[in-house]
């Protein structure tokens, strides 16, 4: 993502629900073999823009709340949450606002 405000949170409820979700359809996907093989830290997005995405399309993902969907070009808050999943560490970058970033 392109100059978040990176800060320290509480992990929201809605965050530790996607990051699991994330981290089960990385699975599914086979993204986790070779990390496992390798011994080394997956790192991937929360979410991803669409496959065809064209760069107006990449910036607005960019800025875009990872929790309500809203666009923020100026006050997008970064983030990392980290898991360990198959003897692998996994670091998921994301985005909120300040609002999502503040829910239980």
């Amino acid at each position: 993502m392109t100059d978040p405000q990176w800060q320290d949170i509480t992990e929201p409820s809605w965050l530790s629900a996607k990051v699991d979700q994330r981290i089960a359809f990385v699975d599914q996907q086979g993204g986790f073999d070779a990390a496992i093989e390798a011994g080394a830290v997956l790192a991937v997005f929360l979410s991803e823009p669409e496959d065809n995405a064209g760069p107006l399309e990449i910036t607005r993902w960019e800025h875009t709340c990872d929790g309500c969907g809203k666009y923020l070009p100026n006050d997008l808050h970064g983030g990392r949450a980290t898991r360990t999943y198959r003897g692998v560490i996994v670091e998921i970058t994301f985005g909120c606002c300040k609002a999502c970033s503040e829910l239980p």
